[in-house]
């Protein structure tokens, strides 16, 4: 816990030394413990009187911050069966594949990016606002976040999600890499 506790705060300081003084905020956080708890740490941090840089010119009141349940992590059913008929599922999923192998009485990734299609078509409405913030910051799960920047930047479903056993054992053309990828030369093209 102390590790996610650091790892929000840090993440509220980097924010921080990214924004204007005069820009607006609204956060979407998914309803989960973790992410809330991630949330209050980046807003600490965001709204908080910093030894370095002095006060902050974000009020934590003129900060908006929504639960969004889209934005939760794929459900892996209500219950976790005996590990023998876990490992009998994560098996079935690596020769069915990822991203469509629907957990029993859960979702599969494409319950997932559908979901995250409907929030996506959400925000996108929202930008036409005339008081939509400046800055819109999402916190969410792993899974959630490939997904909702594949969805956004109309990344290619990578290979090993469609099946597992495609030819490529070392995962290099897997969901993390592949935006890895991505978000790097999205960093590299924007800072030219």
């Amino acid at each position: 816990m102390l590790t996610l506790f650091l790892q929000a705060e840090e993440s509220g300081r980097r924010l921080r030394s990214m924004l204007r003084p005069d820009d607006t905020l609204q956060f979407y956080t998914s309803p989960y413990r973790r992410t809330r708890e991630t949330t209050e740490g980046i807003l600490r941090m965001l709204t908080g009187d910093d030894p370095e840089h002095g006060p902050s010119p974000f009020p934590i009141h003129k900060i908006k911050v929504y639960e969004e349940p889209r934005l939760r992590e794929q459900d892996f059913g209500n219950f976790q069966p005996c590990s023998a008929e876990m490992e009998r599922m994560w098996q079935e999923r690596a020769d069915y594949g990822h991203f469509f192998y629907r957990i029993p009485n859960g979702e599969s990734a494409a319950d997932a990016y559908d979901r995250v299609s409907g929030f996506n078509e959400s925000l996108w409405r929202q930008f036409g606002e005339t008081d939509f913030p400046s800055v819109c910051v999402l916190v969410t799960h792993g899974l959630m976040t490939r997904i909702f920047l594949m969805k956004w930047f109309v990344v290619p479903l990578p290979l090993n999600w469609r099946q597992e056993t495609n030819g490529d054992p070392a995962g290099t053309t897997g969901p993390s890499n592949t935006l890895k990828i991505f978000a790097t030369s999205i960093t590299a093209n924007s800072s030219s």
